[in-house]
């Protein structure tokens, strides 16, 4: 019971008083004043914590801004590396659609009197392409391509030689080198070149006035984007048109 007596903080003791059995007990009362919690006082935010936190999330958000103006850069310098090969291969495949001679005999490259005036609708051979530019893309009838503004469109029509074909002859050689050249907004081009001969498939003789499919174009437009994504290509073996 002693033992018990003292955890609970009371104490047992015989009274030296002459009384007879007396048992005299005190009870201690626990001291709680050191047991209460003190109160805790902490400091404000001063004036350089604040300025510190601000100059922090500055950082951030400067961070933040300069992530997303990279990928919008990335995203629309993407989009020009497909557009600008799309755009040539477009204006190729227009090209290589075309005979190879002038019907109308004339030997020189370029237009002749009667195309000058007009668009590449009036062309009617290979060379006539000779010299062609336009500042913004546009259609072979002359339209401008919507979303295209700034995209500027090249073609150069030379005489090759069969031993070097980089090379260029100031004569008639029976193969015409064709450069098409895209320049975008910011400058950079795409440049694609093509031979054509004076014996490929559509300068054979033919039993009968047939019409051919020479050339497939493409048109791709996705969400709201006023731009298409555009590509052609010429067909190595026409077909005859079914219409």
């Amino acid at each position: 019971m002693k033992a018990q007596g003292e955890a609970l903080g009371i104490r047992a003791f015989i009274s030296p008083w002459p009384c007879k059995g007396a048992l005299a007990v005190a009870i201690d009362q626990p001291d709680l004043s050191m047991k209460q919690a003190q109160p805790t006082h902490r400091p404000a935010f001063g004036t350089p914590e604040v300025l510190m936190a601000l100059a922090i999330t500055g950082i951030l958000i400067v961070a933040a801004l300069q992530s997303v103006s990279m990928v919008y850069r990335t995203r629309t310098a993407m989009i020009d590396r497909l557009t600008g090969p799309g755009l040539a291969r477009e204006l190729m495949a227009e090209i290589m659609s075309m005979p190879y001679d002038d019907p109308d005999g004339a030997g020189l490259l370029g237009l002749d009197l009667s195309e000058l005036l007009g668009n590449r609708s009036t062309y009617d051979d290979v060379d006539d392409y000779n010299g062609y530019s336009a500042n913004n893309a546009e259609n072979k009838a002359g339209a401008a391509l919507t979303g295209y503004t700034g995209w500027r469109q090249q073609a150069a029509v030379a005489w090759g030689t069969l031993a070097d074909p980089t090379a260029t002859s100031g004569a008639e050689t029976g193969l015409k080198r064709i450069t098409v050249t895209i320049t975008s907004p910011s400058g950079d081009q795409t440049q694609l070149v093509a031979y054509r001969s004076r014996y490929g498939a559509l300068e054979q003789n033919q039993p009968l006035a047939n019409r051919v499919i020479s050339q497939l174009d493409a048109e791709l437009r996705t969400g709201a984007s006023t731009r298409s994504q555009r590509a052609a290509a010429a067909i190595t073996n026409p077909a005859l048109d079914p219409n």
